[in-house]
């Protein structure tokens, strides 16, 4: 299993590799997110108390209690949305000023 997660698109997080999955979980992100970033905890390592790992719990947490599933993250393009917006108030306060 790939541990590349898209920008865009589907990605799969987990699948079982012994038997097809009888469910499908699927992550959307939100407007301005990133399918893997904001689902990313930090945790101690076991090697050593001061460091910590990331912990991505959809594919490193979620498996173990939903072996059966396979696990996917969808990716989209959030960003246009609000530089639209941006744009727009721009374009009015330079209208507004002149």
């Amino acid at each position: 299993m790939s541990n590349t997660i898209l920008d865009t698109g589907l990605s799969v997080v987990y699948e079982a590799e012994n038997s097809p999955p009888i469910v499908d979980i699927v992550f959307v992100h939100g407007l301005q997110g990133h399918p893997r970033k904001r689902k990313e905890k930090k945790q101690n390592s076991p090697e050593n108390d001061d460091q910590f790992k990331p912990i991505f719990w959809p594919a490193d947490l979620l498996p173990k209690e939903c072996p059966n599933a396979r696990i996917l993250t969808f990716g989209y393009d959030s960003k246009p949305w609000w530089n639209c917006y941006q744009r727009d108030a721009c374009e009015i306060i330079f209208i507004l000023r002149n």
